[in-house]
């Protein structure tokens, strides 16, 4: 499992988990936007931003700002 850094966060890149404060991250192929939270993604793609996401894929755990 590779990380990388993301705008202070980290990120986990096995196309499964994906940590990060701010900023664009490619992880295995896909695309994933953060904005101060944090999302377990899987699947083809989740945007996330505040306490509101957008998915797209198999599921998403999205965790807002508590």
């Amino acid at each position: 499992m590779e990380l990388v850094a993301c705008a202070g966060g980290l990120v986990a890149c096995a196309g499964e988990l994906v940590a990060c404060a701010g900023g664009l991250v490619a992880c295995a192929g896909e695309l994933v936007a953060c904005a101060g939270d944090w999302s377990l993604v899987r699947g083809n793609w989740s945007l996330v931003r505040g306490n509101w996401s957008l998915v797209r894929g198999n599921w998403s755990l999205v965790r807002g700002s508590n």
